[in-house]
């Protein structure tokens, strides 16, 4: 099964430094496609627009009910789920790295086992769907 809440969530740090306007380079192209993606799937959807107004002024503070209302739509839309999917993995494969999803936040890390630099926190553990 997927790990959607882990997809979600690292979607969201991912265009974290987006939004931010800091930490491009590491979104890159890629990043602004997932940015895209989301903003075209929240169209319409008046909650998931105000959540994604109210992380696009304040990232640090919505970033898990951005990634909870992404997550939702994945495990919903499966064209939306498994595109997102796609351009989360290849911002992995982009940067050679593995993006670890655990309870206590997204790490970036070159192999699994260590954690090199810390993207962004997570208010939920990753629950198999």
């Amino acid at each position: 099964m997927i790990n959607w809440i882990a997809i979600a969530t690292t979607a969201v740090s991912i265009i974290t430094p987006l939004v931010k306007k800091a930490g491009e380079e590491f979104a890159g192209k890629t990043g602004e496609e997932i940015f895209s993606l989301i903003k075209r799937k929240f169209k319409g959807d008046k909650e998931a627009e105000s959540a994604l107004s109210d992380f696009e002024k304040k990232p640090e503070r919505y970033r898990s009910a951005l990634a909870d209302i992404v997550r939702e739509k994945a495990e919903t839309d499966s064209a939306f789920g498994q595109l997102l999917l796609k351009l989360v993995e290849s911002v992995k494969e982009q940067h050679g790295v593995t993006l670890i999803a655990r309870g206590t936040g997204i790490a970036q890390a070159t192999d699994s086992s260590t954690a090199s630099v810390f993207i962004g926190s997570v208010n939920q553990s990753p629950r198999e769907n």
